[in-house]
């Protein structure tokens, strides 16, 4: 692979691939430039070919520091209440959550049924800038709240897409830095345009720290570019971009909410993490379902 580049994220405006929905102002202002949420939002939608040509595409600053304090705190209390011994299934208010745990990496599955996380799905900011990728009648089928304290080794280069292989492709990973996640906090790491290649064969990560069942791409080719997100920063990817994550050599954990969407009606082969899936409807005619969905 050649040398890592850091990338800004800077967005271009452009015309989305579907057009402006309904409800969503056309962009006239950089994204750089905006103050407020609901804007920021209009402009962002307009970027979609920066999703297709890269394959990803950082929103800046989508999330408020008090929404972000509220969605950490609501995961991390239910990893917190969990047995250290992983796996575990935990049934709490209705809501069925699991917990996977280790000495450096706690997963909470199924965050998209808490209630702090149905706030953010239910909030426009996302509704709009989802409907503009996906349309207007989209699920979540699978959700996770990672923490990856100081002395996570990171993630091998992978594509999540090999563990859902979708028949049509769309799908959509939202990846929320609910902590800033810099270089030496285990930043992410992408390779541009990889999402080209369709999924590619992966093999056990048999690094020393690597959980169990762990896989990874070896040798990627491409060169990566690393992306150092502050706290409130969304990343959406398509499912086939390879990407990996640096190791966290801080003092500090580092936590991000994953989200991954799909086009209601799309079949996705999640055999082998049936365990941590659980699909929902989210949209329905561009607009979200409120209240806790009831599991199905």
């Amino acid at each position: 692979m050649g040398g890592e580049a850091t990338t800004s994220g800077e967005l271009p405006t452009l015309i989305p691939r579907g057009g402006i929905p309904a409800g969503v102002s056309a962009p006239t202002t950089p994204v750089e430039t905006l103050g407020d949420m609901a804007a920021r939002v209009a402009t962002l939608a307009s970027a979609t070919r920066r999703l297709d040509r890269d394959g990803y595409m950082r929103v800046p600053s989508f999330c408020a520091a008090d929404t972000l304090a509220s969605l950490s705190e609501a995961a991390a209390a239910h990893v917190r209440a969990s047995d250290p011994t992983p796996p575990q299934t935990r049934e709490r208010a209705g809501t069925t959550t699991r917990v996977r745990r280790s000495e450096t990496l706690s997963l909470l599955f199924g965050i998209h049924r808490l209630p702090a996380y149905r706030s953010l799905l239910e909030s426009p900011a996302l509704v709009d800038l989802t409907r503009c990728l996906l349309g207007d009648d989209v699920d979540c089928f699978l959700s996770v709240f990672r923490e990856r304290a100081p002395g996570n080794i990171g993630e091998g280069w992978h594509q999540d897409g090999f563990w859902y292989p979708s028949t049509t492709g769309n799908t959509l990973v939202a990846w929320l830095a609910l902590s800033d996640v810099i270089a030496a906090r285990g930043a992410l790491k992408v390779v541009p345009g990889s999402h080209a290649w369709g999924l590619l064969p992966h093999q056990p990560d048999i690094r020393e720290g690597s959980g169990r069942g762990w896989m990874h791409i070896p040798h990627p080719h491409g060169d990566p570019a690393r992306i150092e997100l502050r706290a409130g920063d969304l990343v959406l990817m398509q499912d086939a971009l390879v990407h990996a994550s640096d190791p966290n050599a801080s003092a500090l954990p580092a936590r991000e909410a994953l989200f991954c969407f799909v086009t209601a009606g799309t079949t996705v082969d999640s055999e082998g993490i049936d365990a941590v899936t659980d699909r929902m409807p989210w949209l329905r005619g561009g607009k979200a379902r409120r209240g806790r969905a009831p599991r199905h």
